[in-house]
């Protein structure tokens, strides 16, 4: 309404899985403090931010994961629906879990247990069940599921369609679809929709760009879209040779 602007954290560095409370008071995000940058073993952590005071509460540190170069890009996380728990991906070199962990105990109960998880994790608008995907490496095919968000048996919903590039998968806002992008060439995504009960998933559209990601609108009739673009430039830079004259002097 005013167009005022609120800056929290200059030391954070969010890498994804931005996520409101349901009170909207708190931030849910997975980052870098800044100002552990050059720590041993440091590969950033799942946080909480306070939307009135901007303070950054550290949740849990990522841990070092076996052939991963950076864990952070596997990592997600998501709020309970009363705001007092988030379930997160526990990946690791003996095995993949999805856990419900509680914010003022600490305690953990894992939901699911399984291999090769993606960094996908939404709990449905029902606050009843949880949307995930794994990737099967020998048919190279992602299977998205659901799974009852208080410990339950897994429902295959579908498999990817053209490629194992799933960038995200979310619920749509009545929880009777599920939304989800692939990219199949380096020169496009697709947009897909299938019923939350399983089925053939139908192709919504095809988008000019990569690594797609959206969000629904509450009414069900609109889909915001977020994508990355890399733009080349060729500059000149003229009278170098001064230029590097002046930088001698002064290094002198």
């Amino acid at each position: 309404t005013t167009g005022t602007e609120n800056i929290f954290c200059d030391n954070f560095r969010v890498h994804n899985s931005i996520r409101w409370s349901p009170d909207s008071r708190t931030i849910l995000a997975v980052g870098r403090d800044e100002n552990k940058r050059g720590q041993q073993n440091y590969n950033g952590g799942i946080y909480t931010i306070d939307t009135k005071t901007g303070q950054l509460n550290e949740i849990l540190l990522l841990p070092e994961i076996k052939d991963v170069v950076n864990p952070i890009r596997l990592a997600v996380a998501e709020w309970s629906s009363d705001g007092k728990s988030i379930y997160y991906l526990n990946i690791d070199h003996l095995g993949d879990q999805i856990v419900k962990r509680d914010l003022k105990t600490g305690e953990e109960k894992v939901i699911y247990k399984g291999n090769h998880l993606k960094r996908i994790l939404r709990l449905s608008p029902a606050s009843n069940t949880l949307l995930f995907a794994y990737e099967n490496p020998e048919s190279k095919k992602i299977h998205i599921c659901t799974i009852p968000a208080e410990v339950g048996n897994a429902k295959e919903i579908c498999t990817s369609q053209e490629t194992d590039r799933l960038r995200t998968a979310v619920w749509s806002p009545d929880v009777n679809n599920i939304f989800f992008t692939e990219t199949p060439t380096l020169n496009y995504s697709k947009l897909w929709r299938v019923s939350a009960s399983g089925g053939k998933p139908q192709n919504i559209s095809q988008l000019p760009h990569l690594d797609v990601d959206l969000s629904i609108h509450p009414s069900g009739q609109k889909i915001a879209l977020s994508y990355g673009e890399q733009t080349t430039e060729i500059r000149v830079m003229e009278n170098l040779g001064r230029e590097v004259a002046e930088l001698q002097s002064r290094n002198e």
